[in-house]
């Protein structure tokens, strides 16, 4: 199952909750736990070799899109199967967090905006909300890696959340390439007993990587 996000569940408890240089939005909770301030793991660098808005040699010809190396993989089941809108998401067995993907054109967009306010503006559709503000104030810049040969990084957006009634937590991370007017958004959430932004940290530098691969 790939969570949708309602935009009923979300104002119920944007302004709850602000941190420093984080944020904490939780589903179904009006009274969340704050979650401490997540940190990227010492394999994820903030190296920058796709920052926002930064002049990469990419354009409409270029490709951009998940590496999808979980699926068949060990350790791991289909949850939810391409649905033919690019979203699709897997099952960690050990945990039972899901990870999820979605990757589209993003055309419909004002493409006139910044990267940031763009990516912000994908994670805010994913919470079902066009009130993208609302969504800002709570997101952070992170970074998840690119596959390549080397340690590239990709600038994303994030938003952690958790829920203190039942434990569960998550974190969604966006990033829409302007030049190339397409969006890449990845989703972890785990039950109670496990931290989806630490989850996310160990799979992303195998499992959750994007494919940048400017125009020959």
């Amino acid at each position: 199952m790939f969570l949708r996000r309602t935009a009923l569940l979300l104002t119920a408890v944007l302004g709850a909750v602000a941190l420093s240089g984080c944020s904490v939005i939780a589903a179904d909770d009006p009274t969340p736990t704050p979650a401490s301030t997540p940190s990227p793991s010492a394999t994820i660098t903030l190296a920058d070799d796709f920052p926002f808005d930064a002049a990469s040699g990419l354009d409409s010809s270029s490709t951009i899109q998940w590496a999808d190396t979980m699926g068949g993989a060990d350790g791991f089941t289909v949850a939810s199967a391409d649905d033919g809108n690019g979203r699709w998401s897997y099952q960690q067995t050990s945990s039972q967090c899901i990870i999820g993907f979605w990757q589209t054109k993003v055309d419909d967009l004002d493409l006139t905006q910044d990267e940031r306010t763009l990516s912000d503006t994908m994670l805010a559709q994913e919470y079902g909300t066009s009130d993208v503000a609302s969504v800002t104030k709570y997101a952070y810049d992170d970074a998840l890696p690119t596959q390549s040969s080397g340690n590239g990084t990709v600038r994303v957006r994030s938003v952690v959340s958790t829920n203190s009634k039942n434990g569960a937590s998550s974190i969604v991370s966006a990033r829409v390439f302007r030049s190339v007017k397409v969006g890449l958004l990845t989703s972890v959430d785990c039950p109670d007993g496990f931290s989806a932004a630490q989850v996310r940290d160990q799979l992303a530098p195998t499992g959750i990587r994007m494919i940048i691969r400017p125009a020959s």
